[in-house]
């Protein structure tokens, strides 16, 4: 994820965005769980990679991020019903996504920030990969929610983007220079941010610290 999309997350969260679930972790998660920590916010990060998984967390611990919590839910087969709903002109629906009983006991009961980086779907240009997110916790978005997808300079990604805007009726912006989707609900007000205290995150690995990137 670019800094430019983590920093614009990081607004969100200072806006009053406090119950935040990211699918996919990795820098952004550390980032996150600095501006979590000093907001008095809540983040839960889902991987699917196990190992990747247990990295971010010690790096967690390390930091002493306490507001953020990392868990790993393994891919599975996509319930033949969410996968009926997701299917799109020139794109096929994903066969398997998270497993979904797992990834909803890891998630809050109320979602006000939605961060979609996962699962990796760099190598499947023609499969609609993430688009099981929305659906999947759609009984979850708080009222006022913001819902932001990363990597929407690729067709599938940009075609979820349309998809989850039909289906929720929420405004879709595309922040330049982020590769993101964001959606917020119409209606949703949006406190201003909190002055100074999102500015004492810094900058992603920090403290000598960096998890290696991957190809999403």
């Amino acid at each position: 994820m670019r800094p430019s999309a983590i920093a614009l997350l990081v607004e969100e969260m200072a806006r009053g965005r406090r119950a935040v679930v990211e699918l996919g972790c990795g820098v952004s998660t550390i980032v996150l769980a600095r501006a979590a920590r000093e907001l008095g916010a809540r983040l839960v990060s889902i991987e699917h990679d196990r190992d990747w998984a247990a990295e971010i967390r010690a790096l967690l611990r390390r930091e002493r991020l306490g507001a953020a919590d990392v868990i790993h839910v393994p891919i599975a087969p996509l319930d033949c019903g969410l996968a009926g709903a997701l299917s799109a002109p020139g794109f096929r629906a994903p066969r398997r996504w998270y497993e979904l009983a797992a990834l909803r006991e890891a998630c809050p009961g109320r979602v006000e920030l939605l961060v979609v980086d996962g699962p990796p779907a760099a190598d499947s240009p023609g499969v609609l990969i993430r688009a099981p997110a929305v659906p999947a916790l759609r009984d979850r978005l708080a009222g006022p929610c913001t819902v932001a997808l990363d990597d929407v300079s690729r067709r599938a990604e940009s075609r979820i983007a349309e998809l989850w805007r039909g289906a929720l009726g929420w405004e879709l912006e595309l922040p330049p220079d982020t590769d993101l989707a964001v959606l917020r609900a119409s209606n949703s007000p949006m406190d201003p941010p909190a002055s100074g205290r999102a500015a004492r995150t810094g900058r992603p690995g920090a403290a000598g610290h960096r998890p290696t990137g991957r190809r999403r």
